[in-house]
């Protein structure tokens, strides 16, 4: 514990250490909230932990592109508003998905 006293004292560090590490932004607008959606499920492909967004397991795209049930996840309603139809919905889902890939 005295490493982070010092450390604190030494660089005048006010807080708790990891406090300005993580931060949060209200998302008030659609299209913001696309671009984010995008970003999160490109991730992965993007760190080359994988090589498409459904070979990663810790992630919503199978459940938005395919279908798959996840008990983790509540539909963005974003997603919803794409299509009545969650058939077509995927579909829509998986080519803007696709479509930012190739950019």
């Amino acid at each position: 514990m005295g490493n982070i006293y010092y450390y604190k004292k030494r660089h005048k560090y006010i807080g708790h250490l990891w406090q300005d590490r993580f931060k949060s932004r209200i998302v008030d607008d659609e299209g913001y909230l696309a671009q984010c959606e995008k970003y999160i499920e490109l991730n992965p492909v993007r760190a080359k932990l994988v090589d498409f967004p459904e070979e990663y397991n810790f992630s919503s795209y199978c459940h938005y592109a395919f279908g798959t049930k996840d008990v983790l996840i509540d539909d963005n309603p974003l997603f919803l508003s794409l299509d009545e139809d969650l058939l077509k919905r995927s579909v829509i889902y998986r080519e803007i998905i696709r479509a930012e890939m190739m950019l």
